[in-house]
């Protein structure tokens, strides 16, 4: 589960520590991957799964002073999850 907040360029840096963090456990994406969903908590009320995707798609090809955010096992993880439409949000409530 990831805040919604923490799927934009302003805070790019949390869904790349989870995605790490997550590999580090596992060693290897292969194993978990057809287990795995993202859930993308208090999403905002006017987006939809695509849209969270464009700005999945658009972390993926951030670089830093380093290189990318993602290792390409990582980017191959992350596009599984849209591909297999394994990302879910849980919307903000109204108040």
């Amino acid at each position: 589960m990831i805040d919604e907040s923490h799927i934009s360029e302003a805070r790019a840096d949390k869904l790349p520590k989870l995605t790490k963090n997550l590999l580090k456990s596992f060693k290897t994406f292969e194993d978990i991957k057809e287990g795995v969903v993202m859930i993308i908590n208090r999403a905002e009320r006017d987006l939809t799964v695509t849209d969270y995707h464009k700005e999945i798609k658009k972390m993926i090809e951030l670089r830093n002073d380093s290189g990318s955010l993602f290792e390409p096992e990582e980017q191959r993880f992350l596009k599984f999850l849209m591909d297999k439409s394994r990302i879910v949000i849980f919307k903000q409530p109204r108040k």
